[in-house]
């Protein structure tokens, strides 16, 4: 009797606890299975397109494998996927010198990884790129905003290889940031960056840092040939990085007036940079070939150059304008979000401010009867006197001019220290202009004549004057009235 409660017992109580085990066995398999699959997804996403580079595969055949992953991960329902993969086709389009379909990959993962909470690795891959666009579009102060945030999440990845690479990319994007608003920081961030791992664009920067911004040849000269050292000790080198290497050391050469030999490495340099379409880099490429060739009397291949260059930037300009458009969305949202969130406590703060206010007026109306000054005694100047601010700045007028006919990238940068006014007062009447607007007003407010301006931006004259009338009509400028006139006569 006894042995059969027992097998009763058995059978009735405890066969739900086997059937949970069991099925929590599966589960718990099934979710393994599924989370293993998920960093291996995760690992091919990260280094795959770094392995098609560095066996120079071309971007385009990078973008469709990068779209086939997309469709997996939407099929699989994997939203770290999808937003992984949209990052990878933001970067691959920033590489191609398309920044508008660049930022609106990037976008679309920005708005998924915020549906989901995503991960401080996820983020700091995110922000990383939006730094990177907008170091393109010559946007520094927004690219360093976006790189601190990168760096923040950048330091709170628990992954310590991943946390390593992030971290190298991030002092690397701050370091070049930094070299063109002439900021003295820029070397401590390309030594962090080189710190980290020793690779070729780390000691490439160091090079160009000792060139061009603390000029030091035997410095320069140290760190470009560490870079190359590297190059030739790996088999698979990302031949954008050497188009950058070849660029400093043709910059190297042409500051010893060693022409040939510059000329040497810039057209390996141009051959190399289809790799990756960068136009900072690019910019610098054009106009150091140009001119060198100018010097060495070769004026047919000068001339080439140049139109080369126009070709490739207007092209750009189109690209950028959508850009600088969903850039200024971008903002308006993160206002937005800001404000939205303030509004949530706006009466308890308010509250709170009442009370303070009060308590503050009622202590002032005191202190005010003990300490009453006689009317006598007040000096009227004394209290109208406006508050001094350090406006001096140490860039002169003819720095800005030898910068604008320099074609230096900086310029603008240069033009809103020396001015600061100029801009707010412009976008107080149309909020809608945009930075390459206002560079082309910054021109014109030098008084440099639309032949001149063209040559510098690499543009017709006609393209120049177009732009001209579109930026009369944003500004309501009559057609009778001198443009440098009006502006000098800006209020």
């Amino acid at each position: 009797m006894k042995k059969l409660k027992y097998c009763r017992y058995f059978n009735n109580q405890n066969i739900n606890f086997f059937r949970f085990a069991f099925l929590l066995t599966i589960v718990v398999s099934v979710d393994y299975k599924s989370q293993t699959s998920d960093k291996i997804f995760d690992s091919v996403l990260i280094n795959t397109p770094k392995e098609m580079l560095n066996k120079n595969i071309s971007r385009e055949k990078i973008i469709k494998w990068n779209e086939k992953m997309l469709e997996k991960a939407i099929k699989n329902g994997y939203q770290k996927g999808i937003i992984w993969v949209k990052i990878n086709l933001g970067s691959q389009y920033h590489n191609l010198a398309k920044p508008d379909l660049s930022l609106k990959y990037i976008n679309e993962a920005k708005i998924l990884a915020d549906n989901i909470s995503a991960d401080n690795e996820t983020y700091a891959y995110l922000f990383l790129e939006y730094s990177r666009v907008y170091y393109t579009l010559g946007l520094y102060d927004l690219s360093l905003k976006y790189n601190e945030r990168s760096l923040y999440f950048s330091k709170k990845m628990n992954d310590g290889q991943c946390k390593k690479e992030n971290l190298k990319k991030v002092y690397g994007v701050r370091a070049i940031n930094l070299i063109h608003t002439k900021s003295d920081s820029a070397l401590y961030y390309l030594h962090k960056s080189s710190k980290i791992s020793e690779n070729i664009r780390s000691y490439a920067d160091l090079g160009s840092y000792y060139i061009s911004i603390k000029p030091n040849l035997d410095s320069a000269k140290f760190y470009l040939r560490k870079a190359r050292t590297i190059s030739l000790n790996n088999k698979e080198v990302n031949k954008y990085d050497l188009s950058v290497l070849y660029f400093y050391y043709g910059r190297l050469c042409s500051k010893e007036k060693k022409y040939t030999e510059a000329i040497k490495y810039l057209e390996k340099s141009l051959l190399y940079a289809s790799y990756g379409k960068n136009r900072q880099h690019l910019l610098g490429l054009y106009n150091l070939l140009a001119e060198t060739y100018r010097k060495i009397g070769d004026t047919n291949k000068e001339k080439k150059i140049l139109e080369d260059y126009k070709k490739f930037n207007e092209s750009f300009e189109g690209n950028q304008t959508k850009t600088i458009q969903l850039t200024i969305e971008n903002l308006e949202k993160e206002a937005s979000n800001k404000d939205n969130k303030l509004t949530d406590n706006v009466f308890i703060y308010s509250l709170f401010l009442v009370l303070i206010t009060g308590s503050i007026t009622l202590f002032s109306l005191k202190k005010k009867k003990k300490n009453t000054i006689p009317e006598e005694n007040i000096n009227p100047e004394e209290y109208a006197k406006p508050e001094e601010h350090n406006t001096k700045s140490t860039i002169s007028l003819d720095d800005l001019y030898q910068s604008a006919l320099s074609r230096d990238p900086s310029f603008y940068t240069k033009f809103q220290e020396y001015y600061p006014d100029f801009a707010i007062k412009l976008l107080s009447i149309n909020g809608t202009l945009q930075n390459s607007e206002l560079e082309l007003l910054a021109y014109i407010y030098l008084k440099l004549e639309t032949k001149a301006i063209a040559n510098i931006l690499f543009l017709s004259p006609k393209t120049i004057q177009n732009r001209k009338y579109n930026i009369r009509k944003k500004l309501n400028i009559p057609t009778c009235s001198d443009f440098y006139i009006w502006l000098i006569s800006l209020k």
